[in-house]
């Protein structure tokens, strides 16, 4: 089940890292927009306003989905999957180098990591010196229910250090990050990319019809499998998804 030299990809052009990029950047636009709508007006993630309502236009199908946020971070699960593919199959298969994907896979692997964990760490600290200062006090106090939500409660300095212990690794157990509660998605993530990761590894030498019948049945396998070990499924079969990006025929 080795691949052949002959069916080497044809070569990449800038367009796959400009398509890339500028999707990263819509995304990003959308997380946002999200965020603003959720703390300045949450009912736009309602049908209506209330039940015997009419919908506003930014309610309406479709046009809703913007503010709504469902959108974006499986995006970002599917750019992951081809961020973490597209080095190793483009030397398996472009250059016909299988010792040389999988040892960028494994590099990859080792730096994946520190480029998930030490932002996420470094965002958590400054929102934990902004509540040792009293920044979150209008926060906790406000009418909006997603700003308060979001916002840590106020705790004296011992308290707080040992909060932020606990909430940095918690991040990476159960999701939860009292100092900043969008993290959830980061545990997802990196448990996709090592999804990524350990395919790459099993089936770098595959031809193309296994290959993809092995990712078609991880993603039939996310999509079915709803529990605490395999996360949310909607990610992990863009994650794979996004790792099928640089097979030949895809690419054609």
């Amino acid at each position: 089940m080795r691949q052949h030299p002959q069916h080497a990809l044809p070569a990449v052009s800038r367009s796959d890292c400009f398509l890339s990029q500028g999707l990263r950047g819509i995304t990003s636009v959308l997380v946002i927009v999200t965020h603003i709508s959720r703390a300045f007006d949450f009912p736009l993630f309602w049908p209506a306003d209330a039940h015997d309502a009419s919908p506003r236009l930014l309610q309406l199908p479709y046009l809703r989905i913007p503010w709504q946020g469902r959108i974006g971070v499986p995006i970002f699960a599917f750019l992951t999957g081809f961020v973490c593919s597209y080095k190793p199959l483009k030397l398996a298969y472009q250059q016909g180098n299988t010792p040389a994907a999988l040892k960028s896979v494994a590099r990859s692997a080792f730096r994946r990591p520190p480029r998930l964990v030490l932002p996420a760490l470094i965002a958590t600290f400054i929102s934990f010196v902004l509540s040792c200062l009293g920044a979150y006090k209008a926060s906790n106090h406000c009418d909006s229910f997603w700003v308060r939500f979001d916002a840590p409660d106020p705790m004296d300095f011992g308290r707080n250090v040992q909060r932020l212990f606990r909430t940095s690794l918690t991040t990476w157990t159960n999701t939860e990050n009292i100092f900043d509660r969008h993290q959830w998605a980061m545990r997802p993530l990196l448990i996709g990319a090592f999804q990524v990761y350990i395919v790459l590894a099993a089936t770098i030498g595959m031809r193309f019809k296994y290959r993809m019948l092995v990712h078609v049945l991880l993603i039939v396998y996310w999509l079915m499998n709803v529990n605490a070990l395999t996360g949310t499924p909607a990610l992990g079969a863009c994650i794979h998804a996004g790792s099928c990006r640089r097979h030949p025929k895809t690419c054609r």
